[in-house]
């Protein structure tokens, strides 16, 4: 009894406390909406610029609609709008309207705009702008209607899809988009007197045929080149498997583009009729005096040849094995330059070994004077010396410099050597010696 007694009090205890829970929740919402409270304005309105022929911003019109004000007490449109305005000049009257639904200062569910225009002598035009919006962004059917056109295509999120109508005077377009906003499948362009049929796989043109429609002539034709087909169809392959690494081993990567014929077409016509910028909370447009519509639809796909992944890495190979060629080169020239160093002061410490002994220095007259010893054999010996050098730093082997090293080592101790004893015969040999290899071999 006790135990189940416990057990109540703790449902109970529980349940108050979800119950205050939910009370606060709805005090909380209720002040929200308070705090935000939904208004109602009525009056004049004028309309932003936009890139429209019809200059939304010139009509007087009025206008009403939903809003609230946030913190900052901006006004926040939010519900149902509705706008009307008319325009005369030139005999012309044009009246338009304007109806949709604001969330949050976004455009959300259906706009429809209405043109009503009367000019002298001509009947008059009823134009209907339909755009469906999510949060501001493109989502639904968008549509245009008048005398002799009829405009139409889905989106979602902004992404073209599905099927697609144009007819404006003699020109025909129709086709579809797949779920990314690519063409697919064939588009057919009809004229007065000609048809363009292009077919598609997601973006990438398969087939490109244009005839006389009087006579059947094929006046212009385009196939894809099989070579891109075939690695176009790979790439499609790696990418539905998801294993994106294959990409790098296809010769092709992709290239986005668009259609400019139909974008530009769709573009021109919804610019006039959707009046982009005149009103606020539209993603769809760019945010300048343009207007353009940025939506991603119609999009179309080249290939453009890149590096493969073994290419690259061949390539890489290359490159790393050329700089360190290149590092080799700069080592070996930095340990000549050491090397050579050395040589000549080892040359020049055996010269001066020489010289010490031979040329003796005194004064006369207050004046360093200088006086050689055997002279022929001193002049001899640097004659041999200084094709000895020259010859070490023409070579550019290590080991030949250190040959040439240790001859006039050899030289030089051999020369001193001649400084203590009688050279008389040898000094006749060398004053009749005409080169330096008879000197080389008097001296050695």
């Amino acid at each position: 009894m006790k135990k189940d007694k416990q057990i109540k009090l703790h449902a109970r205890k529980v349940l108050t406390t979800i119950t205050h829970l939910i009370l606060c929740f709805v005090f909380f919402v209720s002040g929200n909406l308070q705090a935000q409270k939904v208004k109602t304005y009525s009056g004049n309105y004028k309309l932003n610029s936009s890139s429209s022929e019809f200059n939304p911003d010139l009509y007087k019109g009025n206008s009403t609609y939903s809003y609230y004000e946030n913190e900052d007490h901006e006004r926040i449109y939010h519900g149902k709008f509705k706008y009307s305005g008319d325009l005369e000049g030139n005999g012309i009257k044009v009246k338009i309207s304007i109806s949709g639904n604001y969330k949050n200062h976004l455009k959300n569910g259906l706009f429809t705009n209405t043109l009503n225009v009367k000019m002298p002598r001509q009947a008059t035009q009823n134009i209907i702008c339909k755009s469906n919006f999510s949060n501001g962004y493109a989502n639904g059917l968008w549509s245009l209607k008048a005398m002799d056109e009829s405009i139409s295509v889905r989106f979602l999120n902004n992404i073209g899809t599905g099927s697609f109508n144009y007819k404006s005077g003699d020109l025909s377009i129709k086709g579809r988009m797949d779920q990314d906003g690519y063409l697919d499948g064939t588009v057919i362009f009809t004229g007065d007197n000609w048809e363009t049929k292009i077919d598609y796989n997601h973006g990438f043109m398969l087939k490109y045929i244009e005839r006389n429609t009087q006579t059947g002539e094929i006046t212009d034709k385009d196939i894809a080149d099989p070579i891109l087909v075939e690695n176009y169809n790979k790439i499609q392959e790696a990418l539905e498997s998801g294993d994106s690494s294959e990409l790098e081993n296809i010769p092709f990567r992709v290239v986005n583009s668009f259609h400019s014929g139909i974008l530009e077409k769709y573009n021109e016509q919804f610019k006039n009729f959707a009046f982009p910028g005149s009103l606020p909370g539209d993603f769809t447009e760019t945010q300048d005096y343009r207007h353009n519509f940025i939506w991603q639809a119609f999009l179309t796909k080249n290939l453009e040849a890149q590096e493969t992944k073994s290419e690259r890495l061949e390539r890489e190979e290359k490159v790393q094995k050329e700089i360190e060629r290149l590092a080799e080169i700069e080592r070996l020239k930095a340990e000549r330059i050491i090397f050579n160093k050395k040589i000549i002061t080892e040359c020049e410490n055996n010269e001066k070994r020489v010289t010490d002994v031979y040329v003796i220095t005194y004064q006369k007259r207050g004046v360093d004077a200088y006086k050689i010893e055997k002279k022929i054999i001193y002049r001899s010996y640097t004659e041999l010396y200084d094709h000895y050098v020259k010859k070490a730093i023409e070579s550019s082997e290590n080991s030949v410099k250190e040959a040439i090293l240790d001859k006039i080592i050899a030289l030089s101790d051999h020369v001193i050597g001649l400084s203590k004893i009688k050279t008389k015969d040898i000094r006749k040999l060398l004053k009749a010696a005409d080169n330096l290899e008879e000197i080389e071999q008097i001296l050695k």
